[in-house]
Protein backbone atom coordinates (compact mmCIF):
# COMPACT_ATOMS: atom_id res chain seq x y z
CA UNK A 1 0.00 0.00 0.00
CA UNK A 2 1.23 3.71 -1.23
CA UNK A 3 1.90 5.67 2.07
CA UNK A 4 2.97 9.44 2.74
CA UNK A 5 5.92 10.80 4.07
CA UNK A 6 5.42 10.17 7.38
CA UNK A 7 4.57 6.13 6.64
CA UNK A 8 0.88 6.33 7.02
CA UNK A 9 -1.42 4.26 4.94
CA UNK A 10 -3.06 6.10 1.76
CA UNK A 11 -6.07 4.80 0.27
CA UNK A 12 -5.22 5.38 -3.24
CA UNK A 13 -3.56 3.18 -5.63
CA UNK A 14 -1.99 5.71 -7.88
CA UNK A 15 1.56 6.68 -7.48
CA UNK A 16 1.08 10.26 -9.16
CA UNK A 17 -1.56 11.51 -6.87
CA UNK A 18 0.24 9.70 -3.95
CA UNK A 19 3.23 11.84 -5.15
CA UNK A 20 0.97 14.98 -5.88
CA UNK A 21 -0.14 14.43 -2.52
CA UNK A 22 2.99 14.41 -0.37
CA UNK A 23 4.29 17.42 -2.71
CA UNK A 24 1.29 19.23 -1.42
CA UNK A 25 1.63 18.23 2.04
CA UNK A 26 4.85 19.24 1.98
CA UNK A 27 4.21 22.86 0.65
CA UNK A 28 1.22 22.89 3.53
CA UNK A 29 3.44 22.06 6.21
CA UNK A 30 6.16 24.41 5.49
CA UNK A 31 3.91 27.20 4.50
CA UNK A 32 5.67 27.42 1.10
CA UNK A 33 3.36 27.93 -2.18
CA UNK A 34 2.06 25.25 -4.52
CA UNK A 35 -0.23 23.38 -2.40
CA UNK A 36 -3.30 24.05 -3.83
CA UNK A 37 -2.04 23.02 -6.89
CA UNK A 38 -0.37 19.83 -5.94
CA UNK A 39 -3.55 18.42 -4.31
CA UNK A 40 -5.69 19.21 -7.24
CA UNK A 41 -2.92 17.26 -9.48
CA UNK A 42 -3.65 14.58 -6.53
CA UNK A 43 -7.41 14.91 -7.56
CA UNK A 44 -7.52 15.01 -11.15
CA UNK A 45 -5.01 11.68 -10.71
CA UNK A 46 -7.63 9.97 -8.18
CA UNK A 47 -10.53 11.80 -8.04
CA UNK A 48 -11.58 8.97 -5.38
CA UNK A 49 -8.71 10.24 -3.28
CA UNK A 50 -10.84 11.70 -0.24
CA UNK A 51 -7.70 12.81 2.01
CA UNK A 52 -6.55 15.10 -0.67
CA UNK A 53 -10.00 16.88 -1.19
CA UNK A 54 -9.49 17.03 3.07
CA UNK A 55 -6.27 18.57 2.11
CA UNK A 56 -7.38 20.85 -0.16
CA UNK A 57 -10.41 22.12 2.10
CA UNK A 58 -8.26 23.08 5.04
CA UNK A 59 -5.79 25.03 2.26
CA UNK A 60 -8.46 26.92 1.02
CA UNK A 61 -9.79 27.25 4.73
CA UNK A 62 -6.42 28.10 5.59
CA UNK A 63 -6.83 31.77 2.68
CA UNK A 64 -9.69 32.46 4.05
CA UNK A 65 -12.21 30.40 1.05
CA UNK A 66 -14.93 29.34 3.54
CA UNK A 67 -16.97 28.31 0.85
CA UNK A 68 -14.70 26.94 -1.87
CA UNK A 69 -13.44 24.92 1.38
CA UNK A 70 -17.21 23.57 2.08
CA UNK A 71 -17.49 22.20 -1.16
CA UNK A 72 -14.18 20.33 -0.87
CA UNK A 73 -14.96 19.10 2.41
CA UNK A 74 -18.15 17.66 1.35
CA UNK A 75 -16.28 15.89 -2.11
CA UNK A 76 -14.27 14.40 0.82
CA UNK A 77 -17.26 13.41 2.90
CA UNK A 78 -18.55 11.63 -0.07
CA UNK A 79 -15.83 9.39 -0.20
CA UNK A 80 -15.22 8.26 3.30
CA UNK A 81 -17.22 4.40 2.65
CA UNK A 82 -14.65 1.83 2.64
CA UNK A 83 -11.68 4.38 3.94
CA UNK A 84 -9.36 3.28 7.64
CA UNK A 85 -10.28 3.88 10.65
CA UNK A 86 -7.29 6.57 10.44
CA UNK A 87 -8.33 8.24 7.22
CA UNK A 88 -11.98 8.30 8.56
CA UNK A 89 -10.99 10.12 11.55
CA UNK A 90 -8.23 12.63 9.76
CA UNK A 91 -11.21 13.35 7.66
CA UNK A 92 -13.81 14.13 10.26
CA UNK A 93 -11.14 16.30 12.53
CA UNK A 94 -10.94 18.54 9.06
CA UNK A 95 -14.97 18.65 8.55
CA UNK A 96 -14.99 20.35 12.30
CA UNK A 97 -12.86 23.15 11.62
CA UNK A 98 -14.39 23.91 8.17
CA UNK A 99 -17.63 23.73 9.93
CA UNK A 100 -15.94 26.20 12.44
CA UNK A 101 -16.29 23.92 15.34
CA UNK A 102 -13.30 24.81 17.22
CA UNK A 103 -14.28 23.13 20.64
CA UNK A 104 -15.07 19.96 18.95
CA UNK A 105 -12.25 19.76 16.46
CA UNK A 106 -9.91 20.50 19.96
CA UNK A 107 -11.24 17.39 21.47
CA UNK A 108 -11.15 15.55 18.26
CA UNK A 109 -7.63 16.77 17.45
CA UNK A 110 -6.30 14.93 21.30
CA UNK A 111 -7.98 11.65 20.54
CA UNK A 112 -6.63 11.67 16.98
CA UNK A 113 -3.41 12.17 17.74
CA UNK A 114 -2.92 9.71 20.39
CA UNK A 115 -3.75 6.68 17.88
CA UNK A 116 -2.17 8.40 15.18
CA UNK A 117 0.55 10.42 16.22
CA UNK A 118 2.63 10.67 12.80
CA UNK A 119 -0.73 11.90 11.16
CA UNK A 120 1.18 15.52 10.48
CA UNK A 121 -1.44 17.60 8.51
CA UNK A 122 -3.50 16.89 11.96
CA UNK A 123 -0.65 18.27 13.97
CA UNK A 124 0.42 20.89 12.16
CA UNK A 125 -2.85 22.85 12.89
CA UNK A 126 -2.28 23.24 16.35
CA UNK A 127 1.69 23.00 15.77
CA UNK A 128 2.73 26.27 15.81
CA UNK A 129 2.21 29.27 18.50
CA UNK A 130 -0.99 30.68 17.44
CA UNK A 131 -2.42 27.13 16.24
CA UNK A 132 -5.56 24.94 17.44
CA UNK A 133 -4.79 25.08 20.71
CA UNK A 134 -2.70 28.65 20.73
CA UNK A 135 -5.08 31.01 19.56
CA UNK A 136 -7.83 28.85 21.52
CA UNK A 137 -8.18 31.05 24.73
CA UNK A 138 -7.48 28.20 27.32
CA UNK A 139 -5.69 28.19 30.72
CA UNK A 140 -1.85 27.45 30.14
CA UNK A 141 -1.98 27.24 26.25
CA UNK A 142 1.53 27.25 25.81
CA UNK A 143 2.16 24.62 28.51
CA UNK A 144 -0.40 22.61 26.81
CA UNK A 145 1.20 22.73 23.51
CA UNK A 146 5.11 21.86 24.67
CA UNK A 147 2.87 18.73 26.78
CA UNK A 148 1.77 17.39 23.63
CA UNK A 149 4.90 18.00 21.25
CA UNK A 150 6.71 15.87 24.64
CA UNK A 151 4.52 13.33 24.16
CA UNK A 152 4.99 12.88 20.75
CA UNK A 153 8.67 13.97 20.20
CA UNK A 154 9.85 10.05 20.87
CA UNK A 155 7.15 9.20 17.13
CA UNK A 156 9.04 12.28 15.20
CA UNK A 157 12.71 11.45 15.99
CA UNK A 158 15.01 13.85 14.32
CA UNK A 159 12.93 14.93 11.94
CA UNK A 160 13.22 18.45 11.15
CA UNK A 161 9.58 19.88 10.67
CA UNK A 162 8.79 18.63 14.10
CA UNK A 163 11.89 19.94 15.97
CA UNK A 164 11.19 23.42 14.62
CA UNK A 165 7.78 23.61 16.53
CA UNK A 166 9.05 21.33 19.56
CA UNK A 167 12.26 24.08 19.67
CA UNK A 168 9.52 26.81 19.36
CA UNK A 169 7.40 25.67 22.04
CA UNK A 170 10.26 24.89 24.63
CA UNK A 171 11.53 28.63 23.84
CA UNK A 172 7.38 29.76 24.36
CA UNK A 173 8.30 28.14 27.86
CA UNK A 174 11.26 29.87 29.19
CA UNK A 175 13.51 26.76 28.26
CA UNK A 176 15.74 28.61 25.78
CA UNK A 177 18.81 26.52 26.71
CA UNK A 178 16.91 23.20 25.60
CA UNK A 179 15.25 25.05 22.64
CA UNK A 180 18.35 26.75 21.16
CA UNK A 181 20.15 23.27 19.92
CA UNK A 182 16.51 22.06 18.66
CA UNK A 183 16.33 25.42 16.71
CA UNK A 184 19.54 25.22 15.12
CA UNK A 185 19.47 21.53 14.15
CA UNK A 186 16.38 22.01 12.14
CA UNK A 187 17.64 24.64 10.15
CA UNK A 188 21.06 23.03 9.62
CA UNK A 189 18.74 20.00 8.38
CA UNK A 190 16.51 22.14 6.22
CA UNK A 191 17.85 25.96 5.82
CA UNK A 192 14.98 26.88 3.66
CA UNK A 193 12.75 25.59 6.69
CA UNK A 194 10.41 28.93 7.32
CA UNK A 195 8.85 27.36 11.11
CA UNK A 196 12.60 27.38 12.36
CA UNK A 197 13.07 30.67 11.30
CA UNK A 198 10.12 31.81 13.08
CA UNK A 199 11.60 29.83 15.76
CA UNK A 200 14.68 31.56 16.02
CA UNK A 201 13.73 34.90 15.61
CA UNK A 202 10.99 34.11 18.82
CA UNK A 203 14.24 32.72 20.72
CA UNK A 204 15.93 36.15 19.97
CA UNK A 205 13.16 38.63 21.08
CA UNK A 206 12.82 36.62 24.24
CA UNK A 207 16.64 36.95 25.16
CA UNK A 208 16.28 41.08 24.02
CA UNK A 209 18.62 40.91 21.28
CA UNK A 210 16.77 42.57 18.41
CA UNK A 211 19.95 43.08 16.58
CA UNK A 212 20.64 39.36 16.33
CA UNK A 213 17.29 38.81 15.10
CA UNK A 214 17.55 41.60 12.44
CA UNK A 215 20.81 40.45 10.97
CA UNK A 216 19.28 36.58 11.13
CA UNK A 217 15.85 37.80 9.32
CA UNK A 218 16.99 40.39 7.18
CA UNK A 219 19.81 37.46 5.63
CA UNK A 220 17.24 34.49 5.50
CA UNK A 221 13.84 36.32 4.38
CA UNK A 222 15.95 37.89 1.00
CA UNK A 223 18.02 34.71 0.15
CA UNK A 224 15.93 31.22 1.75
CA UNK A 225 12.39 31.75 1.31
CA UNK A 226 9.88 33.28 -1.56
CA UNK A 227 7.79 36.31 -0.89
CA UNK A 228 4.81 34.76 -1.99
CA UNK A 229 5.23 32.07 0.89
CA UNK A 230 2.56 32.04 3.57
CA UNK A 231 5.03 33.07 6.45
CA UNK A 232 7.03 35.74 4.92
CA UNK A 233 4.58 38.38 5.86
CA UNK A 234 4.49 37.06 9.41
CA UNK A 235 8.19 37.33 9.51
CA UNK A 236 8.15 40.23 8.17
CA UNK A 237 6.38 41.58 10.86
CA UNK A 238 8.75 40.17 13.24
CA UNK A 239 11.28 41.83 11.28
CA UNK A 240 9.65 45.18 11.71
CA UNK A 241 9.18 44.96 15.25
CA UNK A 242 13.44 44.29 15.97
CA UNK A 243 13.76 46.85 14.31
CA UNK A 244 11.22 49.50 15.95
CA UNK A 245 12.94 48.01 19.40
CA UNK A 246 16.26 48.27 17.71
CA UNK A 247 15.17 52.76 16.93
CA UNK A 248 15.31 51.89 13.32
CA UNK A 249 11.38 53.46 12.99
CA UNK A 250 11.65 54.46 9.74
CA UNK A 251 12.49 50.81 8.52
CA UNK A 252 9.96 49.03 10.21
CA UNK A 253 7.26 50.90 8.83
CA UNK A 254 8.56 50.70 5.41
CA UNK A 255 8.39 47.36 5.54
CA UNK A 256 5.12 47.44 7.35
CA UNK A 257 3.86 49.14 3.79
CA UNK A 258 5.75 46.63 1.86
CA UNK A 259 5.42 43.37 3.45
CA UNK A 260 3.13 43.36 5.47
CA UNK A 261 -0.03 45.84 5.07
CA UNK A 262 -3.44 43.44 4.53
CA UNK A 263 -3.18 44.91 0.87
CA UNK A 264 0.08 43.16 0.52
CA UNK A 265 0.08 40.60 3.58
CA UNK A 266 1.36 36.78 1.63
CA UNK A 267 -0.86 35.08 4.17
CA UNK A 268 -4.12 34.15 5.34
CA UNK A 269 -6.60 36.24 6.13
CA UNK A 270 -6.33 36.15 10.34
CA UNK A 271 -2.48 36.50 9.92
CA UNK A 272 -3.49 40.13 8.02
CA UNK A 273 -5.86 41.45 10.73
CA UNK A 274 -3.11 40.19 13.84
CA UNK A 275 -0.27 41.33 11.95
CA UNK A 276 -1.27 44.88 11.03
CA UNK A 277 -3.18 45.51 14.19
CA UNK A 278 -0.21 44.34 16.42
CA UNK A 279 2.19 46.70 14.86
CA UNK A 280 0.28 49.82 14.66
CA UNK A 281 -0.33 48.95 18.53
CA UNK A 282 2.98 49.02 19.41
CA UNK A 283 4.29 51.43 16.75
CA UNK A 284 2.04 53.86 18.81
CA UNK A 285 3.66 52.52 22.01
CA UNK A 286 6.82 53.24 20.46
CA UNK A 287 5.83 57.18 20.78
CA UNK A 288 5.13 56.92 16.86
CA UNK A 289 1.77 59.60 16.08
CA UNK A 290 -1.27 57.33 15.07
CA UNK A 291 -1.51 56.56 11.19
CA UNK A 292 -5.41 56.70 10.89
CA UNK A 293 -5.54 55.74 7.45
CA UNK A 294 -3.35 52.30 8.22
CA UNK A 295 -6.13 51.74 11.23
CA UNK A 296 -9.39 52.50 8.67
CA UNK A 297 -7.40 50.34 6.19
CA UNK A 298 -7.56 47.17 8.94
CA UNK A 299 -10.11 48.01 10.12
CA UNK A 300 -12.37 47.82 6.91
CA UNK A 301 -10.59 44.54 5.95
CA UNK A 302 -11.27 42.68 9.37
CA UNK A 303 -14.87 43.63 9.04
CA UNK A 304 -15.06 42.18 5.25
CA UNK A 305 -12.91 39.17 6.25
CA UNK A 306 -14.31 38.21 9.59
CA UNK A 307 -18.08 39.65 9.67
CA UNK A 308 -18.79 37.46 12.73
CA UNK A 309 -17.11 36.26 15.64
CA UNK A 310 -14.93 32.77 15.52
CA UNK A 311 -11.74 32.48 17.31
CA UNK A 312 -10.75 34.11 20.26
CA UNK A 313 -6.98 35.33 19.72
CA UNK A 314 -8.52 37.20 16.28
CA UNK A 315 -11.31 38.36 17.66
CA UNK A 316 -9.67 40.59 20.09
CA UNK A 317 -7.24 42.12 17.51
CA UNK A 318 -10.87 42.98 14.85
CA UNK A 319 -11.93 44.58 18.35
CA UNK A 320 -8.88 46.86 18.92
CA UNK A 321 -9.24 48.08 15.05
CA UNK A 322 -13.23 48.92 15.60
CA UNK A 323 -12.43 50.74 18.69
CA UNK A 324 -9.97 52.67 17.24
CA UNK A 325 -12.27 53.36 14.33
CA UNK A 326 -15.40 54.48 16.91
CA UNK A 327 -17.07 51.56 15.31
CA UNK A 328 -19.22 50.88 18.63
CA UNK A 329 -22.22 49.24 16.78
CA UNK A 330 -19.89 46.48 14.90
CA UNK A 331 -18.29 45.60 17.93
CA UNK A 332 -21.74 45.27 20.26
CA UNK A 333 -22.73 43.23 17.71
CA UNK A 334 -19.34 41.13 17.28
CA UNK A 335 -19.85 41.09 21.54
CA UNK A 336 -23.10 39.41 21.23
CA UNK A 337 -22.11 36.50 18.65
CA UNK A 338 -19.54 35.54 21.20
CA UNK A 339 -22.06 34.97 23.51
CA UNK A 340 -24.18 33.24 21.47
CA UNK A 341 -20.89 30.60 20.07
CA UNK A 342 -20.17 30.39 23.93
CA UNK A 343 -23.71 29.58 24.66
CA UNK A 344 -23.73 26.46 22.43
CA UNK A 345 -20.42 25.23 23.70
CA UNK A 346 -18.85 26.63 20.21
CA UNK A 347 -16.15 29.73 21.64
CA UNK A 348 -12.96 27.61 23.14
CA UNK A 349 -12.64 28.49 26.50
CA UNK A 350 -11.51 32.07 26.24
CA UNK A 351 -11.54 35.05 28.72
CA UNK A 352 -14.19 36.64 26.18
CA UNK A 353 -16.90 34.12 26.76
CA UNK A 354 -20.41 35.47 28.60
CA UNK A 355 -20.87 38.61 29.55
CA UNK A 356 -19.58 40.42 26.89
CA UNK A 357 -22.24 42.90 25.84
CA UNK A 358 -22.59 44.63 29.19
CA UNK A 359 -18.22 45.27 29.10
CA UNK A 360 -19.59 47.33 25.91
CA UNK A 361 -20.73 50.21 28.28
CA UNK A 362 -17.41 50.89 28.05
CA UNK A 363 -17.36 52.27 24.80
CA UNK A 364 -19.49 55.48 26.43
CA UNK A 365 -16.30 55.96 28.45
CA UNK A 366 -14.14 56.40 25.62
CA UNK A 367 -16.57 59.26 24.72
CA UNK A 368 -15.78 60.79 28.04
CA UNK A 369 -12.67 60.27 27.52
CA UNK A 370 -12.03 62.06 23.87
CA UNK A 371 -13.59 65.27 25.70
CA UNK A 372 -17.53 64.49 25.77
CA UNK A 373 -17.93 65.52 29.32
CA UNK A 374 -21.98 64.27 29.57
CA UNK A 375 -21.01 60.77 29.34
CA UNK A 376 -19.58 61.15 32.47
CA UNK A 377 -23.33 59.89 34.37
CA UNK A 378 -22.73 56.66 32.14
CA UNK A 379 -20.17 54.90 34.07
CA UNK A 380 -20.88 54.27 38.05
CA UNK A 381 -18.71 54.87 40.78
CA UNK A 382 -17.00 51.81 41.99
CA UNK A 383 -14.48 51.16 44.38
CA UNK A 384 -10.99 50.33 43.79
CA UNK A 385 -9.86 46.93 45.01
CA UNK A 386 -6.82 46.59 46.00
CA UNK A 387 -5.89 44.06 48.15
CA UNK A 388 -3.00 41.38 47.78
CA UNK A 389 -4.10 38.71 45.92
CA UNK A 390 -4.49 35.53 48.10
CA UNK A 391 -1.99 32.33 47.25
CA UNK A 392 -5.34 30.66 46.03
CA UNK A 393 -6.02 33.53 43.23
CA UNK A 394 -2.51 32.98 41.90
CA UNK A 395 -3.96 31.43 38.96
CA UNK A 396 -4.93 34.77 37.44
CA UNK A 397 -2.22 36.33 34.71
CA UNK A 398 -0.68 39.49 37.04
CA UNK A 399 -1.09 42.09 33.87
CA UNK A 400 -4.95 41.66 33.82
CA UNK A 401 -5.25 41.00 37.68
CA UNK A 402 -4.27 45.17 38.16
CA UNK A 403 -6.91 45.57 35.31
CA UNK A 404 -9.64 43.99 36.46
CA UNK A 405 -9.35 44.90 40.07
CA UNK A 406 -9.92 48.69 38.77
CA UNK A 407 -12.77 47.85 36.93
CA UNK A 408 -16.89 47.63 38.09
CA UNK A 409 -19.21 44.69 37.80
CA UNK A 410 -20.76 46.60 35.82
CA UNK A 411 -17.84 47.25 33.57
CA UNK A 412 -16.78 51.17 34.14
CA UNK A 413 -13.87 52.60 35.62
CA UNK A 414 -14.53 55.12 38.54
CA UNK A 415 -15.89 58.22 37.99
CA UNK A 416 -13.77 61.25 37.09
CA UNK A 417 -10.57 62.15 34.98
CA UNK A 418 -8.05 61.63 37.65
CA UNK A 419 -9.52 58.46 38.54
CA UNK A 420 -9.31 57.45 34.87
CA UNK A 421 -6.01 58.94 34.36
CA UNK A 422 -5.20 56.85 37.05
CA UNK A 423 -6.69 53.67 35.85
CA UNK A 424 -5.28 54.22 32.52
CA UNK A 425 -1.45 54.96 33.10
CA UNK A 426 -1.66 52.09 35.90
CA UNK A 427 -2.70 49.40 32.70
CA UNK A 428 -0.05 51.22 30.12
CA UNK A 429 2.58 50.19 32.81
CA UNK A 430 1.45 46.48 33.27
CA UNK A 431 0.65 45.98 29.67
CA UNK A 432 1.51 48.58 27.17
CA UNK A 433 4.80 49.26 28.12
CA UNK A 434 5.65 45.86 28.01
CA UNK A 435 4.70 46.09 24.62
CA UNK A 436 2.13 43.28 24.40
CA UNK A 437 -0.20 42.05 21.96
CA UNK A 438 -3.97 42.20 22.76
CA UNK A 439 -3.53 38.05 22.09
CA UNK A 440 -0.61 38.21 24.71
CA UNK A 441 -3.40 39.33 27.35
CA UNK A 442 -6.00 37.58 26.10
CA UNK A 443 -4.81 34.06 26.07
CA UNK A 444 -3.69 33.46 30.11
CA UNK A 445 -7.28 34.10 32.01
CA UNK A 446 -8.02 30.66 34.21
CA UNK A 447 -11.93 30.28 33.56
CA UNK A 448 -12.69 31.27 37.43
CA UNK A 449 -11.60 34.92 36.15
CA UNK A 450 -12.58 35.38 32.88
CA UNK A 451 -15.24 37.34 32.89
CA UNK A 452 -13.47 40.13 35.60
CA UNK A 453 -10.70 40.15 32.66
CA UNK A 454 -13.49 40.25 29.86
CA UNK A 455 -14.46 43.52 32.06
CA UNK A 456 -11.42 44.98 32.25
CA UNK A 457 -9.91 44.18 28.65
CA UNK A 458 -12.99 45.99 26.41
CA UNK A 459 -12.62 48.83 28.58
CA UNK A 460 -9.53 49.12 28.70
CA UNK A 461 -8.79 48.56 25.12
CA UNK A 462 -11.39 51.51 24.48
CA UNK A 463 -9.47 53.71 26.83
CA UNK A 464 -5.82 52.96 24.92
CA UNK A 465 -6.88 53.41 21.75
CA UNK A 466 -8.70 57.15 22.52
CA UNK A 467 -5.61 57.93 25.03
CA UNK A 468 -2.50 56.40 23.52
CA UNK A 469 -0.16 59.63 25.54
CA UNK A 470 -0.94 59.02 28.75
CA UNK A 471 1.83 58.58 31.39
CA UNK A 472 2.76 55.42 33.20
CA UNK A 473 1.33 55.56 36.92
CA UNK A 474 3.40 55.67 39.60
CA UNK A 475 1.01 54.84 42.79
CA UNK A 476 2.43 51.30 43.50
CA UNK A 477 6.31 52.47 43.44
CA UNK A 478 5.78 55.38 45.41
CA UNK A 479 6.12 59.25 44.70
CA UNK A 480 9.22 60.48 42.14
CA UNK A 481 9.46 57.26 40.89
CA UNK A 482 10.11 57.25 37.01
CA UNK A 483 7.88 55.04 34.51
CA UNK A 484 9.06 51.95 32.73
CA UNK A 485 6.21 52.19 29.79
CA UNK A 486 7.52 54.83 27.28
CA UNK A 487 10.65 52.24 26.42
CA UNK A 488 11.06 49.32 24.09
CA UNK A 489 11.15 45.73 25.78
CA UNK A 490 14.56 45.31 26.84
CA UNK A 491 15.05 48.52 28.23
CA UNK A 492 11.27 47.94 29.92
CA UNK A 493 12.94 44.61 31.18
CA UNK A 494 15.89 46.49 32.33
CA UNK A 495 14.30 49.01 34.42
CA UNK A 496 11.91 47.06 35.73
CA UNK A 497 14.41 44.96 36.81
CA UNK A 498 16.05 48.06 38.61
CA UNK A 499 12.68 48.69 40.94
CA UNK A 500 13.02 45.79 43.54
CA UNK A 501 16.46 47.36 44.94
CA UNK A 502 14.59 51.27 45.07
CA UNK A 503 11.22 49.18 46.94
CA UNK A 504 13.74 47.21 49.11
CA UNK A 505 15.20 50.86 50.74
CA UNK A 506 11.57 52.35 50.78
CA UNK A 507 10.23 49.08 52.59
CA UNK A 508 13.49 49.21 55.22
CA UNK A 509 12.79 53.43 55.72
CA UNK A 510 9.55 52.26 56.69
CA UNK A 511 10.16 49.51 58.77
CA UNK A 512 12.64 51.62 60.70
CA UNK A 513 10.19 53.79 61.28
CA UNK A 514 7.67 51.64 62.51
CA UNK A 515 9.92 50.13 65.18
CA UNK A 516 10.86 53.89 66.71
CA UNK A 517 7.10 53.93 67.10
CA UNK A 518 5.96 50.54 68.71
CA UNK A 519 6.30 49.73 71.89
CA UNK A 520 9.38 47.31 73.12
CA UNK A 521 7.13 44.32 73.58
CA UNK A 522 5.88 44.72 69.81
CA UNK A 523 9.43 44.23 68.21
CA UNK A 524 9.97 40.51 68.18
CA UNK A 525 6.17 40.18 66.76
CA UNK A 526 7.02 42.66 63.90
CA UNK A 527 10.15 40.64 63.38
CA UNK A 528 8.39 37.37 62.92
CA UNK A 529 5.37 38.84 60.55
CA UNK A 530 8.36 40.30 58.55
CA UNK A 531 10.28 37.13 57.85
CA UNK A 532 7.12 35.62 57.16
CA UNK A 533 6.14 38.21 54.54
CA UNK A 534 9.46 38.08 53.08
CA UNK A 535 9.17 34.11 52.35
CA UNK A 536 5.54 34.93 50.90
CA UNK A 537 7.00 37.81 48.63
CA UNK A 538 9.74 35.51 47.45
CA UNK A 539 7.36 32.47 46.61
CA UNK A 540 5.40 35.08 45.20
CA UNK A 541 7.25 36.61 42.76
CA UNK A 542 8.68 33.48 42.00
CA UNK A 543 5.15 32.42 40.49
CA UNK A 544 4.64 35.22 38.58
CA UNK A 545 8.69 34.94 37.60
CA UNK A 546 7.77 31.63 35.34
CA UNK A 547 4.52 32.20 33.39
CA UNK A 548 3.58 32.14 29.34
CA UNK A 549 5.13 34.98 27.22
CA UNK A 550 7.58 37.67 26.53
CA UNK A 551 6.58 39.67 29.89
CA UNK A 552 7.99 36.49 31.84
CA UNK A 553 11.24 38.33 32.05
CA UNK A 554 10.34 41.06 33.98
CA UNK A 555 7.18 39.69 35.82
CA UNK A 556 8.95 38.58 38.91
CA UNK A 557 10.82 42.10 39.52
CA UNK A 558 7.00 43.90 38.91
CA UNK A 559 5.76 41.75 41.51
CA UNK A 560 8.48 42.13 43.81
CA UNK A 561 8.51 45.61 43.49
CA UNK A 562 4.89 45.98 44.31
Amino acid sequence: MLTDRYGLPLSTTSSAARDAYVEGCEAKLTMYPGALEAFDRAIAADPGFALAHAAKAHALLERGDAAAARTSMAAANSLIAGLSAREDSHIAFFDLLSAGDTEAALSALAAHLNAWPRDALVLATTAFTNGLIGSSGRTGQKRVLLELLDRLASSYGDDWWFTAHYGMALSENGQRDAARPKIDRSLAQNPKNPWAAHARAHLCYEEGDPNAARAFLASWLSTSYPSSGLLYSHLSWHLALSHLEAGDAAAALRLFGEAFAPDVHSGPPRGKVNDAVSFLWRWELAGHPRDAEAWRIVHDFANSAFPRAGVAFSDMHIALAQVVAGNDAVLEARARQIDELARKGRYPSGPFGSGSVARLRCLRTARFLRGDRRARTDCRRTRAHRRQPRAARLGRVHVVERLSRRVSPGGCAPDGERAASRFLGHFRFQVCGCALTPGDMFVRANKRDRDDIVRGMLFAVTVLAWMPALPAAAEMFGRGVQPCGDKLHTRIVECIKAKPNAADQRLNTAYKALQARIDAPQHQPLLAAQRLWLQYRDANCGFYGVQDGSIRPSAGSRMHAR
